[in-house]
């Protein structure tokens, strides 16, 4: 796992190497839906730099009035043929 991986002139906040495979993740505080399109394009560009098939979301959500049953949530979206985004919600 390394922090911070420079990918080209982007740096993705975390990759994990595991058999023979890369899979990037990006961690993001939940803010309107035009933040998390821009996320799920990033985190598809380091996907694609990378060579990863999946990518993983972390959005952290700051709401106190939101319950943890509101704000717990893992959602998959299909980016193309060949890639998904796993998005957890906290």
């Amino acid at each position: 796992m390394q922090r911070e991986y420079p990918l080209g002139s982007y740096r993705v906040d975390f990759l994990v190497r595991h058999e023979g495979r890369a899979y990037p993740l990006e961690l993001k505080i939940r803010q309107h839906q035009k933040s998390f399109e821009k996320s799920l394009d990033q985190l598809s560009k380091y996907m694609d730099i990378c060579g990863a098939c999946e990518g993983w979301l972390a959005l952290f959500d700051h709401d106190p009035g939101k319950g943890w049953d509101r704000k717990l949530s893992w959602d998959t979206f299909r980016i193309s043929d060949r890639q998904a985004i796993h998005v957890l919600g906290f």
